[in-house]
């Protein structure tokens, strides 16, 4: 005889989350898949001048030298012709900074809500197009706008308290956006909800969307991003539903978590050794 109370599935492994998303996002929403690729390589090529910049700034110390005057001169140019420009010069800047500024807000929400609006599709085992998720967005652009800010606003009191308070908070509310477009909840509502399923799961979410990134050095987060979130919106919205408690965070979950305070603490030390050794060099 069949039960009606079989729990849902759940996976807890967050290498397993990363990849069952992307196996989804390949599946079931392929050109979003593309589009994500290609803004991974945009990411990939953006960092390639800094890269390069650190390589050349980890010479020798003639070079370093070299590098910080020319840097200095450039600021100093800088300085110089801020102070000479005009009102009318400024009102300008103003408008022309505004307008960029305005642009890129468009253009990260609209990407960020293509990214949900998958995921939201993916975790109820839909197809979806980028032209659909295009018009999705349109569709609740401001909706969808206010959500990110009312996020940001959120996650900016939590840090007042503390800094670790607002870093769970802001993991607790990361699948906001799929239930945004999932349930057609309100900004309010929505990041209420985001936070009720992932109690007690912030780990686990917080591991499924970070571990890819440090293996890839975050190269591919834009790739890994609506997969992820769908396979864990997919699973802790049917506990919620069912009120069943989800099981404990992997091992791999905890490491995840635990490896970025190591690696910050060993490149303090690192900092703290190479400070050391230049001084006693002088």
């Amino acid at each position: 005889m069949e039960t009606t109370d079989k729990k849902p599935a759940y996976q807890n492994n967050p290498f397993f989350v990363a990849t069952d998303g992307l196996e989804l996002l390949f599946k079931r929403a392929l050109s979003v898949a593309i589009l994500m690729i290609v803004l991974s390589l945009f990411g990939a090529f953006g960092q390639l001048p800094q890269t390069l910049s650190d390589l050349r700034m980890s010479g020798d110390a003639s070079h370093r030298q070299e590098i910080d005057y020319k840097y200095t001169a450039q600021y100093m140019d800088i300085k110089r012709t801020v102070t000479n420009l005009d009102a009318g010069e400024w009102v300008t800047i103003g408008v022309v900074v505004t307008i960029l500024l305005l642009i890129v807000i468009f253009i990260g929400t609209v990407l960020s809500g293509i990214s949900d609006y998958t995921a939201a599709r993916l975790a109820r085992g839909k197809t979806t197009t980028l032209g659909e998720a295009l018009r999705a967005v349109f569709a609740r652009f401001f909706g969808y706008l206010w959500l990110q800010i009312l996020i940001g606003i959120k996650v900016f009191l939590w840090t007042l308290l503390l800094v670790v308070p607002g870093i769970i908070m802001a993991i607790r509310y990361s699948l906001s956006g799929p239930a945004f477009f999932d349930k057609k909840l309100g900004a309010q509502t929505a990041t209420k909800y985001s936070a009720n399923i992932t109690k007690g799961a912030w780990i686990t979410t917080f591991a499924s969307h970070t571990l890819f990134n440090i293996i890839t050095l975050g190269l591919i987060q834009p790739l890994l991003q609506p997969g992820s979130s769908a396979v864990l919106y997919s699973q802790l919205d049917a506990y919620k539903e069912k009120d069943i408690e989800k099981p404990s965070a992997h091992a791999l979950s905890w490491l995840t978590l635990l490896l970025p305070v190591v690696l910050g603490i060993f490149a303090l030390i690192g900092l703290a050794l190479l400070i050391y050794v230049s001084n006693s060099g002088k």
